[in-house]
C-alpha cells in the first residue's frame, strides 16, 4: 500500500469508527429516553424518528467510507465534514424535541458539545474544514431552537438562549485548539514512523514548499538533513507544473531515484526518499556544515573575485553532470549554493534543492526566484547558466543584476534592460570576468555560453586561484 493510500485508509477507518460510536450512542440514549422519558418531554415520537435517521445516516457514511478507503483523501474529508454538520444538526433537533419543556427550562449542557470537541480530534481533517465543522455544528443548536419555536414551542428569554448555546461555541474553540495540538503530534509521529531509519532531531528551516530537519540514522549515527515537502503545497499548486496531476507521486519518486545517481562532489548527496503516512514526500540528504552564499554575502559583503570564481567553477561542475544526465535545476540562486567544510577542506560548494528539476530541456515555465530568472521564462540548460550568471553578479557586487520593487518589474527588467558591468559597481573586477558574467546574462539563450562545460573553461582561463589556506583565512573562527 502506498503512503497516500495508507493516509486515505486511516481517515476512512476513523470516520467509520466515529459513525459506529454515534450510532451506538444514539441507540442507547433513545432506548433510555423511551423507557423513561424526561418529565415534560415535548415530542418523543418525532425525536425518536430523528435519532433513527441519524443512525441511518451513520450507516450510509460507514458504507461510503469503506468504499472510498483506497481513494481520495480529499473526498473522504468532504464526506466527514458533511457528516459532522448533518449529524450535529440531527442530534441538536433530537435533544430539543426530547428535553425542551413548556416553560423553556434550561436542562444543562448539550450533548452535541461532545460531538463538536471529539470529531475533529478523531477524524483527521485540514484546519479549514475543521473550522467549518466546529463552528457549523455549534450553530446547529440555534437552528434547532428556531425550528422548535417555529413549530409552536414556547419562546424563552435571551438569557436562556445564551446559556443554551454558549457551551456549543466554547466547545468549538476547544475543538480547534485540540485539532491543532493533535494534528502537530500526529504529523510528528507519522514522520518518525514513516522515515524509516532516520530520527528527526530539530528543525533547520522552512520555506513555502517544505521544512528541513536535522536528523540522524538510527543505526549508523550518521547525521542527515530531512526535507519534508508539505502536502498542502501540492494541493495549492505551489509546486512546479510537472509535479502536479494524477501522477505527481510517481514523478517525485522517479526524479529522486534519478537524482540519487548524480555523483558530483559538488551536488548535495541524496541518501533516501520516501513518504510520510500522510502522503508528504521527504528526502534524506547529507547534512552540511557551513553557510549558503546568500547569507555569506549578506553577512560579510561581496566576495573577492578569486573566491567568487572558485564557487562558480564548482557550481559549473555540478551542472555539467546534471545537464548531461538530462536534468535542469530551475532554481539556481545564492541560497541554493552552499559553502561548507568537507574532509577538513574549506569553501567546498554544494548545489542544493534539486526539488525543482525537470527531465530534459523542459519547455514548461521557469519556476525559480524572480531576481535570478531568465528572460525567456522557460526551463533549459541555458536558463540555468543565466541564473548562475546572476548569482555571479550577486557574489561580486552584493546585489542582483536588477533590483526592482515588484515581480512584474523584475521580469520586465530581465527581459528588456541590460545590466551594468560588475566592475562599474565595484573595483578589482577584470574585464575578462565582466565579459563572462555579462555573456551569461545575454537575453538570447544562443548568445550565452554553449554549456556549463564551456563556462567552466572560460572561468579556468582567468587563472584566479583560491587555495584552502585562503579559505581558512576567510574563516578565522574555524
Amino acid at each position: 500500500m502506498s503512503s497516500a493510500s495508507a493516509s486515505a485508509w486511516l481517515a476512512a477507518s476513523r470516520l467509520r469508527a466515529s459513525a459506529v460510536i454515534l450510532a451506538l450512542s444514539l441507540a442507547i440514549a433513545v432506548t433510555a429516553m423511551v423507557i423513561s422519558p424526561p418529565q415534560g418531554s415535548a415530542d418523543v415520537p418525532r425525536a425518536t424518528g430523528l435519532a433513527l435517521s441519524a443512525g441511518v445516516l451513520s450507516l450510509v457514511v460507514y458504507g461510503l467510507a469503506g468504499r472510498w478507503k483506497h481513494g481520495s483523501r480529499v473526498r473522504l474529508e468532504r464526506l466527514a465534514l458533511g457528516y459532522q454538520l448533518l449529524a450535529g444538526l440531527i442530534v441538536s433537533l433530537t435533544e430539543v424535541l426530547f428535553t425542551y419543556n413548556a416553560d423553556a427550562t434550561v436542562r444543562g449542557v448539550s450533548w452535541v458539545c461532545l460531538w463538536i470537541v471529539l470529531f475533529p480530534v478523531v477524524v483527521p481533517m485540514r484546519r479549514r474544514r475543521a473550522l467549518i465543522g466546529a463552528l457549523g455544528t455549534a450553530c446547529s443548536g440555534a437552528l434547532a431552537l428556531w425550528v422548535a419555536r417555529a413549530s409552536g414551542f414556547a419562546e424563552a428569554p435571551l438569557q436562556t438562549d445564551i446559556y443554551l448555546l454558549l457551551p456549543n461555541f466554547l466547545a468549538a474553540g476547544i475543538a480547534l485548539i485540540l485539532h491543532r495540538i493533535v494534528g502537530g503530534l500526529r504529523a510528528r509521529v507519522d514522520r518518525a514512523e514513516a522515515m524509516g531509519a532516520y530520527q528527526l532531531e530539530s528543525p533547520i528551516g522552512a520555506g513555502s514548499m517544505g521544512e528541513v530537519w536535522r536528523a540522524s540514522h538510527r543505526l549508523l549515527a550518521r547525521p542527515a538533513a530531512i526535507k519534508v515537502i508539505r502536502r498542502r503545497s501540492m494541493a495549492a499548486g505551489e509546486l512546479p507544473t510537472h509535479h502536479r496531476g494524477p501522477d505527481q507521486e510517481e514523478d517525485f519518486e522517479r526524479e529522486a531515484q534519478a537524482l540519487a545517481r548524480l555523483s558530483s562532489p559538488h551536488t548535495v548527496q541524496l541518501y533516501d526518499f520516501g513518504r510520510t503516512a500522510s502522503g508528504e514526500p521527504y528526502y534524506a540528504m547529507e547534512l552540511l556544515d557551513g553557510s549558503d552564499l546568500q547569507r555569506l554575502v549578506n553577512g560579510h559583503g561581496p566576495l573577492p573575485p578569486a573566491r567568487a570564481v572558485h564557487f562558480l567553477k564548482q557550481a559549473c561542475r555540478s551542472l555539467i553532470e546534471a545537464h548531461d544526465a538530462g536534468f535542469v535545476h530551475r532554481d539556481i540562486k545564492p541560497a541554493n549554493l552552499f559553502a561548507c567544510v568537507l574532509g577538513g577542506r574549506h569553501d567546498r560548494l554544494k548545489v542544493l534543492d534539486f526539488g525543482l528539476v525537470a527531465l530534459g530541456d523542459a519547455e514548461g515555465p521557469f519556476v525559480g526566484t524572480p531576481a535570478y530568472a531568465p528572460p525567456e521564462g522557460s526551463a533549459s540548460a541555458a536558463a540555468d547558466l543565466y541564473s548562475l550568471g546572476a548569482v555571479a553578479y550577486f557574489l561580486l557586487t552584493g546585489s542582483a543584476p536588477f533590483e526592482k520593487a515588484s515581480m512584474p518589474a523584475m521580469a520586465l527588467a530581465h527581459r528588456n534592460e541590460t545590466p551594468k558591468a560588475p566592475s562599474s559597481r565595484r573595483e578589482g573586477i577584470s574585464a575578462a570576468l565582466d565579459a563572462i558574467v555579462l555573456d551569461c546574462l545575454k537575453k538570447a539563450p544562443s548568445e550565452r555560453p554553449a554549456s556549463a562545460a564551456a563556462l567552466l573553461k572560460r572561468l579556468e582561463a582567468l587563472e584566479l586561484t583560491w587555495s584552502d589556506e585562503d579559505a581558512r583565512a576567510a574563516h578565522p573562527s574555524r
